[in-house]
């Protein structure tokens, strides 16, 4: 008895931290797969408030770690704005500090 109750608490905390596609529409699990992005890091882009049409933009522009995405998204810049940044050497943090400034990365 004992092991059936250790082998179902296992299970139920296993199915709770395994990501299903459950919280997405059909059309974004399509989107998803079709870029070749597994349910994890789909998940994580999704919490994030990240589409697939707007990953697919981020992708486009060099960037496809959650956490850079994140990092750059919550900061308020436009992937495009964001790959400048980049380009001209800037970390997030100096990219805010510098636009606070009211400068620009130099193209």
């Amino acid at each position: 008895m004992r092991n059936l109750l250790s082998l179902l608490t296992f299970l139920a905390l296993f199915s709770c931290s395994t990501p299903t596609w459950d919280n997405m529409t059909e059309a974004d699990i399509s989107s998803w797969k079709s870029m070749n992005v597994d349910i994890e890091k789909a998940n994580s882009l999704n919490y994030a408030g990240v589409s697939p049409a707007e990953y697919s933009e981020w992708k486009n522009h060099g960037f496809t770690q959650v956490d850079k995405i994140t990092n750059w998204k919550k900061q308020k810049f436009s992937p495009t704005e964001a790959a400048q940044w980049v380009k001209g050497g800037f970390s997030v943090d100096q990219a805010v500090e510098n636009r606070q400034k009211g400068l620009q990365p130099v193209k």
